[in-house]
């Protein structure tokens, strides 16, 4: 075999881990995080928390992204011996990994660092999103309770948007499930967020747009419009508003389901206005307005345009997680009607952010 049979990368290829079209997206990511964090931390400053350090706050949402994240992880070890079975057909196994590369010291190394890039990444933008929520009592008041009732009633033609279901608080069991899965829509969003810096295939701005439109996202939804539009929810309403509770009603059979049933909204609920009574800020916040749990639902649905299957099930998923995010007491209807254009919004941002152009009428 002639030596020249034998081409070897250059150095500089062998040394980089990532190409420049990976280098780019990760800065855009990285400088979206940074700024998050920068502003997070001033809003620590200007407005203090008595009870909680920002160090002590960091901590509890490393803690809350390595909880969810486990998740994605034990689900990678249990799915990825079938994917590896069906993908090596007649080969043997050992050869088909093998002849992937995935056990070479170079993609080790690059997994490791796209999964550190995007698990520190993940907290950090929790923690800044978290901060400057929970500050929203701080910059404005809960003003907008009434008009979302009002607005919700003019949608569902005179009527509370609950009642609707009410057939549902008949059924503990089911009631149960739907308090289940809106739980179980964190540990798919970090799944969704991970994934994103695991996958290999295709560009690195099809990659990483989920991960930058959900921080764009949150930031324009979950801070600057939930100043601008400041509400607490039905469970707040008669709290935040002093007027009579008009929603009394949904939440004694909501009461009396979790005493059959436990709501973990109900003890999350108490748990957030117990925290926003206290002397100091605490973690968690209030608003409602838009809601972010329908607008990373509707990402996920816009995520999954590409195959069928699992554009179906999220658009069921983002269905139950809008009824149930009324159903439970959290959200006005509208809240997360409003939240789609957010989403929208951010997910044509962020592929504009990293590839410099829009991306109107491309199906990338």
């Amino acid at each position: 075999m002639s030596r020249t049979s034998t081409p070897t990368l250059p150095l500089s290829a062998r040394l980089t881990l990532f190409d420049a079209d990976e280098r780019r997206g990760f800065f855009v990511f990285g400088g979206l995080v940074a700024a998050y964090v920068m502003l997070a931390l001033v809003m620590a400053a200007v407005f203090p928390d008595t009870s909680h350090s920002p160090l002590s706050t960091a901590q509890a949402y490393f803690d809350y992204a390595l909880k969810n994240a486990k998740f994605f992880f034990i689900a990678l070890v249990l799915a990825y011996p079938a994917w590896v079975t069906i993908k090596s057909g007649d080969m043997p196994i050992t050869e088909y990994v093998r002849k992937s590369g995935v056990l070479s010291s170079y993609y080790i190394a690059k997994t490791t660092a796209s999964l550190a890039i995007g698990f520190v990444g993940f907290f950090s933008f929790m923690f800044a999103y978290a901060t400057i929520k929970t500050r929203i009592p701080e910059l404005t008041t809960f003003g907008w309770d009434e008009a979302f009732m009002r607005m919700d009633r003019a949608l569902f033609l005179g009527r509370d948007p609950w009642t609707v279901f009410a057939w549902i608080y008949d059924r503990p069991g089911l009631l149960r499930a739907i308090d289940t899965l809106y739980d179980v829509w964190a540990p798919i969003m970090v799944s969704a967020f991970i994934y994103a810096f695991l996958r290999k295939t295709g560009p690195a701005d099809v990659r990483l747009r989920f991960p930058v439109a959900l921080i764009l996202t949150w930031f324009i939804g979950g801070n600057l419009l939930a100043v601008v539009f400041a509400s607490a929810g039905p469970c707040y309403y008669a709290d935040v508003t002093g007027l009579p509770d008009v929603y009394a009603a949904q939440f004694i059979r909501l009461e009396a389901i979790h005493s059959i049933e436990a709501l973990r909204a109900l003890d999350y609920q108490r748990l957030l206005w117990a925290v926003y009574e206290s002397p100091g800020l605490g973690l968690g916040g209030i608003s409602a307005m838009p809601s972010m749990h329908c607008a990373t639902s509707f990402l996920l649905i816009l995520l999954a345009r590409g195959n069928r299957v699992l554009l179906g099930i999220s658009v069921l998923f983002f269905l139950i997680i809008l009824c149930a995010s009324f159903i439970l007491g959290w959200h006005y209807a509208v809240d997360g009607v409003f939240a789609i254009p957010v989403a929208l919004f951010g997910w044509w941002a962020a592929r504009k952010l990293l590839t410099g152009r829009a991306a109107a009428g491309e199906s990338r």
